[in-house]
């Protein structure tokens, strides 16, 4: 569609598996866009992509208010209550060496086969963070469909004190120090809002406060 303005109550039917929706932009303008509610969560999969393009018109929303094209906008209510994971991120507990097609990792919770990661750099370019996706859980070890082409860092446990998650540092009376371990973030959500790829233009979410006074 070329566009969608919401002034009413737009909720999605939680019972539908899958939905995508497309749209140059959409403007949640005194209305509401939900899915899902805080205590019941939707599971299925929600993909919102905006279509439009760098040449597309903007959305003017008032005077003050030029948010763009390739946008959702909200100056109503934007709801969307999906899945949640337990971890989020987490950290190597070994070493991932070039060629390597599996990593170990302080917590998998939640994880499944299929679900995206990333793994951060340990060198000084952040062009060596590195995708993947996940073939293969045994505890907390993970299979990738694809073989690492940097070095990542990883121990079996922190140079520094942190809390029981073992995850973040606590600070100590000698100023602390840095857990150098590589992150490990996990990607995979089953509501994803993202932009076409058409002239590499990027999507926007601008959330407003605006009253109409029409």
């Amino acid at each position: 569609m070329g566009s969608l303005t919401i002034d009413g109550s737009l909720r999605l039917d939680d019972r539908i598996s899958e939905f995508n929706i497309e749209a140059g932009f959409i403007w949640v303008r005194g209305g509401k866009l939900a899915i899902g509610y805080s205590d019941n969560r939707y599971t299925g999969k929600l993909t919102i992509t905006l279509t439009g393009t760098m040449n597309s018109p903007d959305v003017v929303i008032d005077s003050f208010a030029n948010v763009g094209n390739k946008v959702i906008a909200v100056t109503g209510r934007l709801e969307l209550f999906g899945s949640t994971v337990e971890s989020k991120y987490t950290r190597l507990t070994a070493n991932v060496k070039p060629g390597d097609n599996s990593l170990t990792v302080i917590s998998s919770n939640g994880w499944v086969v299929g679900d995206e990661i990333a793994v951060g750099p340990s060198k000084r370019t952040a062009k060596e963070a590195e995708k993947f996706k996940i073939t293969a859980i045994n505890g907390n070890t993970i299979t990738l469909n694809d073989t690492a082409k940097y070095f990542h860092y990883g121990f079996s446990k922190a140079t520094v004190t942190t809390d029981d998650s073992g995850l973040n540092q606590i600070s100590s009376d000698y100023g602390g120090g840095l857990d150098m371990r590589a992150i490990v973030g996990h990607l995979t959500r089953n509501i994803k809002i993202q932009g076409s790829s058409t002239d590499n233009w990027g999507g926007h979410i601008y959330v407003y406060h605006w009253i109409d006074d029409k």
